[in-house]
């Protein structure tokens, strides 16, 4: 593939990108919120088409000084938590406004929450072959970082894998419906292969196009709605049905929370997340629960069957982000953005996110990428074989 930009490593909080990120919300929301969470390891790396800035002046408003195009990509990037979600990446050109006849800095604006208005139709593809190209550069570069090792909790998941692929060479795939993660976790025996999360649908197409994504794993099929939510939107949080209370998740509880989902969440993950929880006054076992992402999304909401249609999901969910969402009140409006990701046809929980003012704006896949495939051409990608760390 053609490469064009430049790539930069940029510090794990970079003020540059983070300005730059500002001014497209709620756009660039996912990467933003990620590059603001203190949660990381020293394995992350972020990676802009553009350089940091290394002067005051360029810190309190790169803008001005043209160091940040109108057509750039970047993104957060750490391959200890496979098989967590490895990366987040935005691309300028996902801006329904963005000019690619330009190559310019962009105003120092970002859309106002009050007129910010939802688009109905998702961009099927980046048009913009500058912004294209920087995407594509960025995954190159990501492609020659060194591996590192995975973080000893996440290890147990290879075990898994490995397993799940001898049942499925024994019985066949197709049969092998018994271990609800087997599809989940299938790549993590493709060393070159990782996730990237909350992916914008026209930067989907550029994968295909290019022939980075490894279709035999789940992701391309797997469509989200992208819900974005403001802090003043939210309903005043009343109170819990008699004979319940509320709490924040502990050690204790993450046995009962895993077992219902099949997406792969370290403990150390979870209980470094901020959660919301609701427990019956007379147990110590939660009932209700919810977290806040790494990208400050809504995360693994959960209610329990006997204790569905009470209210609780969006109770649990207006705590959440009442309490924990992030908050700086120099960026003042723009930090009112919340977003939470929801699978098609979801019905339930796209009416816990309309129900607090949520509005759906585009959709969002997570992907496996293959890096070994990003650093050749398309016709030289050819097949590449599975082998474990």
């Amino acid at each position: 593939m053609s490469l064009f930009s430049k790539v930069y490593e940029h510090p794990v909080s970079s003020s540059t990108l983070l300005k730059a990120l500002r001014i497209r919300l709620p756009y660039s929301l996912p990467l933003y919120r990620r590059l603001q969470s203190q949660i990381r390891s020293p394995h992350a790396h972020v990676l802009a088409t553009f350089p940091p800035g290394e002067s005051q002046e360029a810190k309190n408003d790169p803008q001005e000084l043209g160091l940040v195009p109108q057509c750039f990509a970047a993104v957060f990037f750490d391959r200890s938590v496979r098989p967590e979600t490895e990366m987040w990446a935005f691309v300028s050109g996902e801006m329904p406004e963005h000019d690619h006849g330009a190559d310019k800095s962009t105003s120092n604006s970002s859309p106002s929450i009050s007129t910010f208005h939802p688009l109905f139709t998702t961009p099927s593809t980046l048009s913009c072959p500058n912004c294209t190209s920087a995407f594509l550069s960025v995954l190159a570069y990501a492609s020659t970082l060194e591996i590192p090792d995975v973080a000893p909790e996440n290890k147990p998941a290879y075990q898994l894998a490995l397993a799940n692929a001898t049942v499925s060479r024994e019985i066949g795939l197709a049969q092998h419906k018994s271990i609800t993660s087997a599809s989940y976790l299938a790549h993590l025996l493709c060393r070159s292969v990782i996730t990237l999360g909350t992916l914008h649908s026209s930067l989907r197409t550029v994968l295909t196009t290019n022939n980075v994504v490894r279709t035999e794993f789940p992701g391309l099929e797997m469509p989200y709605r992208k819900f974005i939510f403001r802090k003043s939107d939210f309903p005043a949080l009343g109170a819990l049905p008699e004979g319940l209370r509320w709490g924040a998740v502990r050690a204790q509880d993450l046995k009962v929370i895993q077992a219902s989902t099949s997406i792969p969440r370290s403990s150390r993950t979870l209980l470094s997340l901020k959660s919301a929880a609701i427990y019956p006054k007379d147990s110590e076992s939660p009932i209700a629960w919810a977290f806040l992402g790494l990208d400050g999304s809504l995360t693994s909401l959960h209610v329990q069957a006997t204790y569905r249609g009470q209210g609780l999901a969006k109770a649990v969910t207006t705590k959440l982000f009442r309490e924990h969402m992030s908050s700086n009140e120099k960026e003042g409006e723009q930090d009112e953005w919340a977003h939470a990701d929801v699978f098609e046809g979801n019905v339930q929980s796209e009416g816990v996110c309309k129900s607090l003012g949520g509005k759906a704006f585009w959709t969002v896949f997570w992907v496996r990428l293959d890096l070994d495939r990003a650093k050749v051409t398309n016709s030289e990608a050819g097949s590449q074989v599975c082998t474990s760390f």
